[in-house]
């Protein structure tokens, strides 16, 4: 059990590198090159960073329906996120400067909104396979390998568009590979174990919070 745990933690760290790799090919300067080669005007921009605050708030919209297994939930959510990128990479090629910024943040909005998702699930995950003696100590070094990671994939991108230029083949080149990332997410995701006690500990939060409530809870957050 303990060696299939600090496997599964190296799993973990190397599923960290990934993300950063990605995030650095979805956000910050790539994100707005892109959406600049999709036309954006600065309403967009706005609507961008809005989507990206909304979104947030997926998780509590539907955790009723998030009980049971996190890791489930968490390949899921995140695999599909990912993979929105795949359609974006067409935009510029089948569709109008204007029409492909709206089509653009559609997709952006589903990213965001299973990304956050994914991303809930994924602390309830975690909490159950990092021992709490050693939390402080892991996620530090996790930290620190993903700060590498997207430092060294964020230089490779920038000199990669300086290269290529700022066109639509090389923006579906770099977004591509964000695909690949998807994938091998995944695969790093699929290769950890699961507590057997995390799914009945989830599981609560549903009876706790919307068991015999939903419609008033519902009502609560509409208020806020």
């Amino acid at each position: 059990m303990v060696s299939q745990r600090r496997s599964a933690l190296t799993y973990a760290v190397w599923d960290g590198a990934v993300l950063a790799a990605h995030n650095a090919l979805t956000t910050a300067a790539v994100l707005t090159g892109f959406l600049i080669l999709l036309g954006a005007t600065p309403a967009d921009f706005a609507w961008a960073q809005a989507i990206s605050v909304f979104a947030q708030g997926a998780p509590v919209l539907i955790a009723p329906w998030l009980a049971g297994s996190p890791k489930r939930h968490t390949i899921v959510s995140l695999t599909l996120a990912r993979m929105l990128w795949l359609p974006a990479i067409a935009l510029p090629w089948i569709l109008p400067a204007g029409q492909a910024v709206g089509a653009f943040l559609g997709l952006y909005l589903l990213n965001r909104m299973l990304d956050a998702v994914g991303q809930a699930t994924w602390l309830s995950w975690m909490s159950s396979l990092v021992p709490p003696a050693m939390r402080g100590r892991y996620f530090a070094r996790r930290n620190a390998v993903q700060l590498l990671s997207g430092l060294m994939v964020g230089i490779v991108a920038a000199l990669v568009l300086d290269r290529a230029g700022r066109t639509a083949a090389a923006y579906g080149g770099l977004l591509a590979f964000t695909v690949v990332l998807a994938v091998a997410s995944g695969l790093l995701m699929r290769a950890q174990p699961e507590s057997p006690w995390t799914e009945r500990r989830v599981a609560v939060m549903p009876r706790l919070f919307f068991e015999g409530d939903r419609a008033r809870f519902s009502r609560f957050l509409a208020f806020f």
